[in-house]
């Protein structure tokens, strides 16, 4: 029990560091790395980790809705679309007829191929849109103007007259993060988001690309199905009645272009609107900011219990009894903090490990770059690898009084007597806080004075404004 008080107060002088007396050092450290290049591949690169550890411990998944890819590879480019840009719309018919009528349960066909009106195949597109008006609620288009300003108008009409039949129109794009596609955030109006929307939608293409949260699936990006679709139409209906999917995402996989490195490696674009599919078809979401810090002082708080007993331990063993004891010394010195930081790298990549199995098993994802930065800086500045000694408490009031009340009220109490002698003559006037007063200047008054307002303000206001800013800012 005792130990359990120990840890509650430990916490709650963890969480007063990081808010409520939070140093400009450590505070303002965090902010400033939160918006640079380094810290948000850092964060990306947490992500990565993530997603790859959640593929791991996900369950089987015939437990997943069944979302399949239709993928046109390179033979299948080249053979059944001769390798022509844009692709013959009699043919894009036949494809799209075969998964229609072999995919009879499927709620949505996303098509990640423009179809589009282009000169010269007038009988094809008009074939073409025939079959979409036959059952216009199942299909998700791609959005998109080429060609000159004339095509381009012809094509708003177009998808216009499918969108008044409830044909769906969708951006293509991927929202892109440090060379991967990002891994939390979707498009609004892209492929994967239009096609849950509980109405029809259509986008335009100079819509405005805003972003919402929307994790990919890691399980999908790592092994979905995909069928390769290589020209043999007879093949792709067979398959088809044998899993008899939910959603089918149809799209190009050929050439070296619309390709994204995920931690999974290489994959097509068709691929990744697929797992954006299936992440919000399983109402997979990503934590608050206020959850992701609560998880990082709880964390942080609990190390700090593990450096009291392990300082403990190592002075009791290895503290130099005489400072000529020179092996016992660079032990304390060199070889004891390498030892603290491999024990909290190694507990942090425990609890990585722990988020990414409840990501897997709940679809709600904590993700670890938060817990990995105010760790890191809790090594770096707090701890000071490990040499610093943990701040033990008698209670909860011991702690409050100590970490936050005598602080802040010495800080006001100073600006105010600052204030009270630069209200008086030029003559020196005692300064007291306490017992031992002094005479000090007016000069010396407005330093003081000046320094207890910066240090009120950057250690109370700013990591207060700075917490407030991180939870209410949008993910």
């Amino acid at each position: 029990m005792r130990s359990i008080k120990n840890f509650l107060v430990t916490f709650l002088d963890t969480l007063f560091i990081h808010t409520i007396r939070g140093s400009l050092l450590i505070g303002g450290a965090v902010l400033l790395l939160s918006h640079t290049g380094a810290w948000q591949y850092f964060s990306s690169s947490m992500l990565a980790h993530d997603m790859k550890r959640a593929a791991h411990w996900a369950p089987n998944a015939s437990m997943s809705p069944k979302v399949v890819v239709v993928a046109v590879d390179d033979a299948g480019y080249q053979g059944f679309f001769s390798a022509k840009s844009p692709v013959d719309r009699h043919q894009v018919r036949q494809l799209l007829e075969a998964v229609a009528l072999h995919a009879p349960n499927a709620k949505q066909i996303v098509v990640d191929l423009d179809l589009s009106p282009v000169p010269g195949q007038v009988t094809g597109q008009q074939a073409l849109d025939d079959l979409l008006l036959q059952s216009p609620a199942r299909w998700v288009l791609v959005a998109a103007n080429s060609g000159a300003a004339a095509d381009m108008a012809a094509q708003t009409q177009w998808r216009a007259k499918l969108c008044e039949r409830g044909v769906r129109f969708g951006m293509p794009s991927v929202p892109m993060e440090f060379g991967y596609p990002r891994l939390t955030h979707q498009y609004q109006n892209g492929l994967a988001a239009t096609a849950l929307l509980p109405a029809a939608s259509c986008a335009e293409p100079i819509t405005t690309l805003s972003q919402t949260v929307m994790p990919l699936s890691a399980p999908m990006l790592q092994g979905g199905l995909v069928i390769p679709f290589s020209g043999d139409t007879n093949v792709l209906r067979g398959v088809l009645d044998a899993i008899d999917p939910e959603w089918v995402v149809v799209g190009g996989a050929w050439g070296s272009t619309d390709i994204f490195a995920t931690p999974f490696g290489d994959r097509f674009g068709v691929q990744v609107h697929a797992a954006a599919l299936v992440g919000a078809a399983e109402h997979q979401r990503v934590a608050p900011y206020i959850v992701q810090l609560l998880i990082a002082w709880l964390f942080v708080g609990f190390i700090t219990v593990v450096l009291g007993v392990f300082s403990t331990i190592s002075n009791r063993w290895f503290k130099p009894p005489n400072e000529a004891m020179v092996g016992h010394t660079f032990f304390v010195t060199s070889v004891q903090p390498l030892v603290f930081t491999l024990l909290v790298l190694g507990l942090l990549l425990a609890l990585a490990e722990a988020l990414s199995v409840v990501h897997a098993r709940t679809g709600f994802w904590i993700p670890s770059g938060v817990v990995g930065c105010t760790t890191l800086a809790a090594v770096f500045f707090v701890w000071n690898w490990g040499k610093a000694a943990a701040r033990a408490h008698d209670g909860f009031k011991a702690a409050w009084a100590k970490v936050v009340s005598q602080p802040i009220k010495k800080d006001i109490q100073s600006i105010l007597i600052a204030l009270k002698t630069l209200r008086r003559g030029s003559q020196p006037c005692a300064w007291g806080l306490g017992h031992d007063n002094v005479l000090i200047s007016r000069q010396r008054a407005a330093f003081e004075g000046v320094f207890a307002l910066v240090s009120l303000t950057m250690q109370t206001i700013a990591p207060l404004a700075s917490v407030a800013y991180a939870v209410l800012k949008p993910l």
